[in-house]
């Protein structure tokens, strides 16, 4: 059974997803609410079922202020930090595949979004390149979508490309990462160390090169899962992942 078959069974997965993936209110910044058209978009029925896995797309390192791997629509590149509630990355559903992101934030104790996006394709609208030691999934063209907040329909622009390299010997703890001079780095930057590792604790690792897993929510539950450790949850999701996107 894929990952996604099996969290049908796990009811606490479910709720904690359930309230990850529920649209939020637009944030009424002048900004958002001029790009909106774009910014909050879907061409499937929402919401979305609580079970679903979604593949993350992550940069090397993952920290807090450079997260998530690129993606645009209608020439606006989407926000790619870490908040809590956030998320981009890909869907499947048999033949058919779901782009999916939000950037989720609060503000004066309310929960907003700075983007939704639910986009969906079949395999062969994607160009999918499987090589040795990565695979890559991406796309440049348009999609019909329904604005979220005015309910027109229309196309628009959508552009990403996601990474994975094989993360045999790329994995690292939290701690081990604080060692690196990226990661040095963003805390000289920005401070203590704390959000960079939450973010990354909640995997239970750090991987150093471009990836694509699970949500860090699927890990919480690795043992029901059928996985020993998060990193065996980890080697077993990669192989997952490239079995997905066999033609």
């Amino acid at each position: 059974m894929t990952l996604s078959e099996r969290t049908r069974e796990l009811p606490e997965y479910r709720s904690l997803m359930e309230g990850v993936l529920r649209p939020r209110e637009p944030f009424g910044s002048p900004t958002i609410k001029e790009q909106e058209k774009s910014r909050f978009i879907s061409s499937v029925k929402l919401p979305l079922p609580s079970h679903i896995v979604i593949y993350e797309a992550h940069k090397p390192y993952s920290v807090p202020t450079n997260y998530y791997q690129g993606l645009s629509v209608d020439g606006i590149a989407l926000e790619d930090s870490f908040t809590s509630g956030s998320f981009r990355g890909l869907v499947f559903f048999g033949d058919s595949i779901l782009l999916l992101s939000n950037h989720a934030i609060n503000s004066h104790g309310s929960d907003y979004s700075l983007h939704y996006i639910a986009v969906h394709f079949s395999k062969n609208e994607l160009s999918i390149s499987k090589e040795a030691a990565s695979l890559s999934v991406s796309f440049s063209g348009e999609k019909t979508a329904k604005c979220m907040t005015t309910g027109e329909t229309a196309k628009h622009a959508v552009k990403f490309s996601f990474t994975h390299s094989t993360i045999g010997n790329r994995m690292i703890t939290p701690e081990k990462a604080m060692e690196s001079d990226l990661v040095k780095s963003y805390v000289k930057r920005f401070g203590g160390a704390s959000a960079y590792l939450t973010s990354s604790r909640l995997m239970g690792f750090t991987i150093t090169t471009p990836f694509i897993l699970p949500h860090p929510h699927a890990f919480r539950f690795h043992k029901e899962l059928g996985f020993e450790s998060r990193a065996q949850m980890a080697f077993g999701s990669e192989k997952e992942l490239g079995t997905l996107l066999e033609p």
